[in-house]
């Protein structure tokens, strides 16, 4: 089943670690991957800890999209490439894979941050082996609206940025 968590309100990844929790808790292998972010945050530190959890993400912080170079996204688009290559040799190696995660993988997929065609290996791969999928991110190419199981749009009603609260380290890395 393909779970799809999108919108502009905060929730996405926390919604996608709790089914990671969840999976984790039945012995099955989880794999969390995340596109476009590089920076440490809380709540993956947690997850390393959990020892049938695997993360993969960039080496490094690029920032924003808006404030990368072009470099910079040849960079992203090259290392979203390798993790999906890994996620793939994780797969075909690995009989007891419960869930797959593509945190913010809908920017990536919508602005061509990443090989397509890997992407949909990924999703075959995870659909043959009735593995659990979940993609994350805002406005998904519409390819993902139309293959997800479970779509969950999280709403932005209020939130401390609009007021010019930074994030908060605990609450929201």
């Amino acid at each position: 089943m393909v779970h799809l968590y999108t919108g502009d309100g905060k929730g996405k990844t926390t919604a996608a670690i709790g089914l990671s929790m969840r999976m984790a808790g039945t012995g099955k292998a989880v794999l969390f991957a995340q596109f476009l972010k590089g920076s440490r945050t809380s709540e993956l530190e947690t997850l390393r800890l959990i020892p049938n959890i695997h993360v993969f993400r960039n080496p490094e912080d690029l920032g924003f999209l808006f404030q990368m170079s072009d470099e910079d996204k040849r960079l992203i688009c090259k290392w979203h490439n390798q993790t999906l290559r890994a996620l793939l040799s994780f797969i075909e190696k690995e009989e007891n894979t419960g869930l797959v995660v593509l945190d913010e993988v809908t920017y990536a997929a919508k602005g061509g941050h990443l090989d397509q065609g890997l992407l949909d290996e990924v999703f075959s791969a995870c659909q043959e082996q009735g593995i659990e999928l979940v993609l994350t991110g805002q406005d998904p190419p519409r390819e993902m609206w139309e293959m997800a199981d479970y779509i969950t749009e999280m709403k932005k009603i209020r939130h401390p940025f609009d007021k010019g609260i930074k994030a908060r380290k605990g609450v929201e890395f």
